[in-house]
């Protein structure tokens, strides 16, 4: 939501805040536990135009039929990839989800799925921090069908966590969109255009994945969008394995803005 979007519809912003404490300038603010105001509201029987909804759920469906067609052939994009991901994911799985491109991507190119995965993601700290810590943490409950998708800067930022696989029994895969660097900046408009993008923005770290998986003893493979089919065959290995596995999925991310920028102009149409 942006800042335009709630002066718009400042009239009708309503904070539910507790305590009073945190106000976001709303102009309107209910003193009120949010589980208890949400009871209330369930047990007053009021009557709504329900149209708008209806007119949502419609274009739900095109957008959503739109994104299955471009994805039917395979996509060096990073929606693309992530939705193929969670399609090969078994019932039940633990997915943690990493900040920046990747819970983006997920929200935006991926449906609710039937298999009950479980997301996890850091989105109270909303940084890059500790995002493999953390993912090795909720794996220790679960020995299986634990994983973890994140971009190659998030990788680095937290490559040192890995250590802690020498001591805790852990299973997880670790799947890397590796497009060398933090390209969720691109779409900034004018920013690529900066004399000191890549190095102040970008920040790619010329660092060898496979020789750091070597490093820190844990399995390795690599696959790109072409051949993306195969991580079904490394999901369904993992079980064969204790420890933590590294996948590298490299992306050119001039071919994935460009598959962006069409799509995005084609959900806009639908929207319109």
């Amino acid at each position: 939501m942006n800042e335009t979007m709630i002066f718009r519809n400042s009239k009708f912003h309503y904070l539910i805040e507790e305590d009073e404490i945190f106000n976001d300038d709303a102009r309107h603010v209910i003193p009120c536990n949010a589980n208890r105001l949400s009871k209330e509201f369930n047990n007053t029987n009021l009557e709504f135009d329900i149209s708008w909804l209806k007119f949502i759920q419609d274009k739900e469906i095109k957008i959503k039929a739109y994104i299955n067609s471009v994805f039917e052939k395979p996509q060096e994009h990073e929606g693309y990839i992530i939705n193929q991901i969670i399609s090969f994911l078994p019932f039940n799985s633990n997915l943690m989800v990493g900040n920046s491109s990747p819970i983006r991507d997920l929200d935006k190119f991926t449906s609710n799925s039937a298999s009950d995965i479980n997301i996890f993601s850091n989105r109270g700290a909303s940084g890059i921090d500790g995002l493999i810590s953390t993912s090795i943490g909720m794996s220790i409950n679960n020995q299986n069908n634990n994983f973890l998708i994140i971009g190659d800067i998030s990788f680095f930022h937290d490559v040192s966590s890995l250590i802690n696989q020498n001591n805790i029994n852990s299973n997880l895969i670790v799947f890397i969109l590796n497009n060398r660097g933090g390209h969720i900046f691109d779409s900034l408009e004018g920013i690529t255009k900066e004399k000191e993008y890549k190095d102040y923005w970008l920040t790619p770290v010329d660092l060898d994945i496979k020789s750091l998986a070597s490093s820190f003893r844990c399995k390795y493979s690599k696959v790109n969008f072409s051949s993306i089919k195969n991580i079904k065959s490394i999901i369904q290995d993992s079980s064969k394995y204790d420890g933590i596995k590294l996948v590298e999925i490299k992306i050119d991310s001039k071919k994935n803005n460009a598959i962006n920028q069409i799509m995005d102009e084609k959900i806009k149409t639908i929207l319109s």
